[in-house]
């Protein structure tokens, strides 16, 4: 597949003044790192089940890079050329990424969970020259390519990245080290790091969070990431409380799992919620129980997003995602959301069907959003969730006072036909002891003062909500349940058969 797309020479140099694109790259970074910070932590990888933990040092990282971008290169891949990965968070993952961009390589990382039906279809469409699912090769190669001979190219595609697939066609978008790093430069300078940083992120570093979070941020900043290869609230507490760590970012069902552990984390100084408007409930539970206020992030594969500011008012997660990065411009046309500028990508990849479509201007997120009156938005939806007929549902604010429902433990609305032409809401509930009757959420949406016509017409208890490796709740699953048992299960106030 030919990614050699480029963003207009206009934007290099806007973006540039404006300070969100540099001319250097992660690899000049490392090197800087390396020669200031050598003995400095640059990873602790945890592998939770065998209760294994390493530690890399800036030094060691930077060797691990050239070692890895050496066998990279004996084995023929260069500018131009494809590697394809599909690792765990472990200690190897970040250095194969980063040797990947030194040899100036498209690196297109894949989930752990995605399986051979799904994975040959990516496989066909990015056509790697090499992929990479065990790295004892690499730790063992004797070839070694010097960080200052590197290939990296801050303009060039650097990322073809997957969407996740849960609300529409999963399709790869495609970033360069300037587009996918502008937010982590904007935000270093609006939340400056310290030397003694220790950010920990659940989600998999083969996804576009992550890889923002856990490789580049700490690398520009030379600061540490904290890695586990699995995800269990118990084991991670304890590795977190462990290794001291000083921020935590993560999706709402990770960090509600967290915070029932209950951990004492000290050293503890932010925790922000990424994808989705976090629960009112998730809001207090983490004041009061990790010390700090929360704060949140929104942000898609396809662009970089919003975040919450330090000088926002204590409160204002509760009234939205934040305020997008300079470079970047938002609109919103009849309830959804466009984005443009400095950390969008450059194209986006179809694929099922291999289609390019280059974006020249405004993204359409397929985000339903408001304006937050401080120059924000606040996401009450995505448009593929959207239920209602004439008017529509705010899916995710129902969602959050659903959730304050002493019987509700986890929650997730769809739509279902009403006869008419449009959809009503049905609630899934993983439910407390004891289960709460639909008759008892809607008295207590009305108890709120929330309009009839959004309460759910529908209840379905079940064990559990199914969701993807990135924490969110796979919609589209529980859509064709619905649709399954639509005839089997008639009654509005019971759980799916089976």
């Amino acid at each position: 597949m030919d990614f050699s797309v480029r963003p207009p020479q206009s934007s290099m140099i806007k973006f540039r003044e404006q300070g969100v694109w540099r001319d250097e790259t992660l690899i000049h970074d490392l090197a800087r790192w390396r020669a200031e910070r050598p003995d400095g932590l640059a990873i602790i990888a945890r592998q939770v089940d065998e209760g294994v933990t390493t530690r890399l040092t800036y030094r060691e990282y930077a060797q691990r890079v050239e070692q890895f971008a050496g066998a990279l290169r004996e084995l023929g891949v260069g500018p131009g050329d494809v590697v394809a990965l599909q690792l765990p968070n472990v200690w190897q993952l970040p250095v194969l990424l980063l040797a990947g961009f030194h040899v100036g390589a498209t690196v297109a990382p894949i989930m752990p969970s995605i399986r051979s039906r799904e994975l040959e279809r990516m496989l066909q469409r990015v056509e790697p020259s090499v992929f990479v699912t065990d790295t004892e090769a690499f730790e063992s190669s004797p070839y070694s390519l010097a960080l200052e001979d590197t290939s990296a190219d801050p303009d060039r595609v650097s990322l073809v990245m997957f969407t996740s697939g849960t609300t529409g066609e999963p399709k790869a978008a495609l970033h360069t080290l300037n587009t996918w790093g502008a937010y982590q430069v904007y935000a270093a300078g609006v939340t400056p790091s310290t030397p003694d940083n220790r950010t920990y992120m659940p989600h998999t570093l083969t996804h576009a969070g992550a890889i923002g979070t856990l490789l580049i941020r700490p690398v520009l900043d030379g600061t540490c990431a904290l890695l586990t290869d699995v995800w269990a609230p118990g084991p991670v507490a304890r590795f977190l409380s462990e290794v001291d760590v000083t921020g935590v970012v993560a999706a709402p069902f990770f960090l509600t799992g967290l915070v029932a552990e209950a951990p004492k984390l000290p050293n503890l100084r932010y925790v922000t919620a990424t994808g989705t408007p976090a629960p009112a409930q998730l809001i207090t539970d983490v004041r009061a129980v990790l010390g700090v206020r929360l704060g949140t992030a929104w942000a898609m594969t396809e662009a970089a997003g919003t975040f919450i500011r330090p000088d926002d008012p204590d409160d204002w997660i509760r009234h939205s995602v934040g305020r997008p990065i300079d470079g970047d411009e938002l609109d919103i046309r009849d309830g959804r959301l466009f984005i443009r500028g400095a950390g969008v990508c450059l194209a986006t990849l179809s694929r099922d069907s291999g289609e390019l479509s280059v974006i020249d201007d405004w993204y359409d997120t397929g985000d339903l959003a408001e304006w937050d009156g401080r120059g924000g938005i606040k996401i009450v939806g995505r448009i593929a969730e959207r239920i209602g007929g004439p008017g529509m549902i705010p899916v995710a604010d129902v969602e959050s006072a659903l959730l304050e429902h002493p019987g509700v433990e986890e929650v997730a609305m769809v739509g279902y036909p009403d006869g008419s032409g449009g959809q009503l809401p049905a609630a899934f509930v993983v439910a407390a002891d004891p289960a709460p009757t639909l008759a008892e959420l809607r008295d207590h949406l009305a108890a709120l003062g929330m309009t009839e016509w959004y309460w759910p017409s529908r209840l379905e208890l079940v064990a559990a909500l199914p969701r993807n490796a990135l924490g969110k709740v796979r919609k589209d699953a529980l859509a064709r349940e619905l649709d399954i048992h639509a005839a089997a299960a008639p009654v509005m106030d019971g759980q799916i058969p089976g």
